[in-house]
């Protein structure tokens, strides 16, 4: 293994690896009685907060694969996960336990954005930037 591909293993690994996550969790038969019906402070349904975090993480781990802080990148990273997102809706239809909604890619693409929005003000406030040397 090159230095290269050392190098983008380190950077896109982690977005590889929890998208897979993400694809996994969404596809099996979910638990059912195990998840809370009310997010937080009551605002939305549970599972909405869920979409919303998991591509939170997502879209971060994409910018931060992307390794630069410029509007290009976070749109981008933006539209990885949204494309992600609304490619894991467009799965689920196919699965007979679980059921594609708008709704939820629509929280999947809102925590598409806080994540990189999250990420790009984080790593521009880091010591170190957080950037590719």
């Amino acid at each position: 293994m090159t230095r290269l591909d050392r190098r983008r293993a380190w950077l896109w690994g982690p977005a590889v690896g929890w998208g897979t996550v993400v694809l996994v969790a969404s596809l099996v038969d979910p638990p059912g009685a195990a998840t809370a019906t009310t997010g937080p402070f009551g605002v939305l349904a549970a599972d909405k907060w869920q979409h919303g975090l998991a591509y939170a993480v997502l879209g971060g781990l994409v910018a931060r694969a992307l390794g630069r802080r410029t509007a290009r990148a976070a749109l981008l990273a933006v539209g990885v996960a949204v494309a992600v997102g609304f490619g894991v809706e467009l799965l689920q239809s196919f699965v007979p336990w679980r059921t594609a909604s708008l709704v939820d890619g629509a929280a999947n693409a809102v925590g598409a954005v806080v994540g990189v929005a999250g990420w790009q003000f984080a790593s521009k406030r880091s010591p170190s930037g957080w950037e590719r040397s």
